[in-house]
């Protein structure tokens, strides 16, 4: 018996398929282990910027009471400022006369 001849430029599809199987099931789990990194990313990226805006408002909250307690320290130094001015004037004045 002999056989057809064999045409090498035929497309062998019962070979293809294991290997189309095969690289649409690596290519899912490429798909899927994108998705599980997007979202670890952008839980990344959420931690952060909250963590971000914790450290922000505290070092806010820190530079307000340092700025506040400032202007009170000036407050009472123009007040002493003020007080000795008045002395002077009286003693001065007293030496004058």
């Amino acid at each position: 018996m002999t056989s057809a001849p064999r045409n090498e430029n035929v497309f062998n599809f019962a070979a293809t398929v294991p290997y189309l199987y095969g690289f649409c099931m690596r290519s899912q789990e490429l798909k899927e282990n994108l998705s599980v990194t997007g979202h670890e990313i952008n839980r990344q990226i959420d931690a952060t910027h909250t963590g971000m805006v914790q450290t922000t408002q505290l070092e806010s909250h820190h530079t307000r009471g340092k700025v506040d307690d400032t202007k009170s320290v000036v407050a009472q130094l123009q007040q002493e400022v003020e007080n000795t001015k008045a002395e002077l004037q009286t003693v001065s004045a007293l030496h004058v006369h």
